[in-house]
């Protein structure tokens, strides 16, 4: 058994590493790595590791060693909730410093949830208040999330505030730790990170209150946010951390700042907007662990893999993502570099911005609005001199850029890349557009991929009966209607959404010779997708359908995401 309390920080490292490897989260070879670079540095290791390795599994190996319980707080079937007369037994401070929240199961027992079950002083305390409770092991920032979602004690402690709303009031020097605003703040921004936000919003209502609503799984749902007449206050906090003129709420600003949770680095990219009721600001979470997974990883069918895998063992060609805005093209770039990463090629990327970090990869940001402007194309250019084998320009927005990159991928390089297409065979079209030659795009295209997201079903999702409103819908796109459909119902662990994660809904066009050659003769659009469905390509509606039949989303989702594009 490991016993963490007769271990030294060097020792827990190590412990950490040996965790990894003993439950093979790491490969022998990387742990010999990470051991031989961040040895003499027993934090840097801890955090290579907690970076390369997902938390759940780590903290489930955790567990197993202690001999407690391994539980995600906002899993499928988990089966816990807060109560409160519960929380009204022990003192939540105190709780949210122990970072432990008691929860009731099915069958109405105490279970407390803690990131350190071995704690005795913890352990000591919770037993006078749940005699006949039972421990188990979650994540920090989990933990933080449901107390914070229960009703934070922070808030009900803010001193009351005058009744006139201050909606231009800011903090005009940096808050203090002890600040219970900053507090909240942090709590927010830790829940946010804990529910899988991909944004948070700050905004005005009339009558001056503050409406804070995360981006989940692409749909806005509203937090609590009872702050008693201080909401300029946190808007000046945000503004702060963000390096934002305080004094000028007249024109727009962005800027960023950094933070940790679930033991991990979190980038935000803050953006201010003057509004009508004040000003609002919306945060954008950067959490490294999305650039963490696999083509494997995400769901797409076996084809489209096969596609996406051999295209990136390529030497050379273009690969070309389209989307609208959150369609996870960044994601599926991502994806496709670490195919490529590796000691023995040369990767280098072009963004507007940077948005993630990845080892092996040299990342170029584009510069505006500066004497030294670099734009796609001019840093394109110059990266052709760096003796690349892999290039990925974030967009390719003008004729200039899209004609480089052709070239590239033509003498010898790998290039991936993004268009504004509303399809894969709008890919091609675009870039007729743009006035590249015909005969460039069919020898350098390799593939053109068009994707969009929608929920996947939670587990508390259950099969029903099709109604006449499914099989209207079915009917709408050409498709015939199952007799039963899984459905979502919602529960505590998906926000009473019925839905958790997401889903692509891929559109993979592999070019034949005789796309290429309907390219050279450069035909309209309708003989294009006329012939690529020919050649075998899955419409990206028909790839949407097979998730419904596949019971892991909703016609519903399809409709929306898919079908309305």
């Amino acid at each position: 058994m490991l016993r963490l309390g007769e271990l030294t920080v060097s020792d827990l490292e190590r412990a950490l590493a040996t965790l990894a490897l003993e439950y093979k989260l790491l490969s022998p070879e990387r742990a010999v790595t990470m051991l031989d670079t961040y040895g003499d540095s027993p934090r840097r290791l801890g955090e290579a590791i907690k970076a390369e390795v997902a938390e759940g599994p780590l903290l489930s190996a955790i567990a197993r060693e202690l001999g407690f319980e391994y539980v995600d707080l906002y899993g499928a079937r988990v089966g816990l909730a807060t109560d409160a007369e519960l929380l009204a037994r022990a003192d939540r401070n105190l709780l949210r410093s122990y970072s432990a929240i008691p929860l009731i199961d099915r069958d109405g027992n105490v279970v407390v949830a803690a990131v350190n079950p071995s704690d005795l002083d913890l352990r000591a305390y919770l037993e006078e208040r749940y005699p006949s409770m039972r421990l188990v092991l979650a994540s920090r920032s989990q933990i933080q999330s449901k107390l914070a979602l229960a009703g934070s004690p922070l808030v009900d402690a803010l001193p009351g505030a005058d009744s006139e709303l201050a909606r231009s009031v800011v903090i005009a020097t940096p808050p203090t730790p002890r600040n219970p605003l900053v507090a909240w703040v942090d709590s927010t921004l830790e829940t946010a990170v804990a529910e899988g936000a991909s944004d948070i919003h700050f905004e005005y209502n009339l009558d001056g209150t503050l409406l804070v609503r995360f981006r989940i799984d692409g749909i806005l749902r509203s937090v609590p946010a009872q702050l008693r007449g201080r909401e300029g206050e946190v808007i000046g906090i945000l503004m702060n951390r963000s390096d934002m003129d305080q004094a000028n709420l007249r024109e727009p600003q962005d800027g960023s700042f950094s933070f940790v949770a679930s033991a991990r680095k979190i980038d935000v990219r803050a953006a201010m907007l003057p509004q009508m009721n004040g000003p609002s600001v919306v945060l954008r979470l950067l959490d490294s662990a999305n650039v963490q997974r696999r083509l494997s990883d995400m769901g797409f069918a076996p084809d489209q893999l096969a596609a996406l895998e051999r295209t990136a063992s390529s030497s050379q060609g273009t690969v070309i993502v389209c989307g609208p805005t959150g369609s996870g093209k960044t994601t599926t770039l991502y994806a496709l570099l670490r195919e490529v990463a590796s000691v023995e090629k040369n990767v280098i990327t072009i963004e507007d911005p940077v948005e993630y970090r990845m080892n092996l990869v040299n990342q170029t940001a584009v510069v505006h609005g500066t004497e030294r402007d670099l734009d796609f194309d001019k840093i394109l250019r110059a990266t052709l001199r760096m003796d690349p084998d892999v290039i990925l320009v974030g967009e390719i927005r003008d004729a200039m850029t899209a004609r480089t990159a052709m070239d590239a991928a033509i003498t010898g390089h790998l290039v991936f890349s993004t268009v504004h297409a509303r399809d894969s065979v709008g890919i091609y079209t675009r870039l007729a557009e743009m006035g590249v030659p015909s005969y460039l795009v069919a020898e350098a295209m390799s593939l053109g991929v068009a994707q969009r997201l929608v929920r996947r079903l939670h587990d508390c999702a259950r099969l029903m009966p099709a109604t006449p409103a499914d099989q209207q819908m079915f009917a709408l796109v050409g498709a015939s209607c199952p007799d039963q459909l899984m459905k979502p119902v919602g529960c505590s662990a998906c926000g009473q959404t019925g839905y958790r994660g997401r889903l692509a809904v891929v559109e993979v066009l592999d070019p034949t010779p005789a796309f290429r050659q309907k390219i050279l003769l450069n035909v309209g659009r309708d003989e294009l997708i006329d012939q690529a469905r020919a050649d075998g390509m899955v419409p990206m509606l028909d790839d949407g359908l097979r998730l419904v039949r596949e019971q892991l989303t909703t016609i519903e989702e399809v409709m929306r995401s898919v079908a309305a594009g």
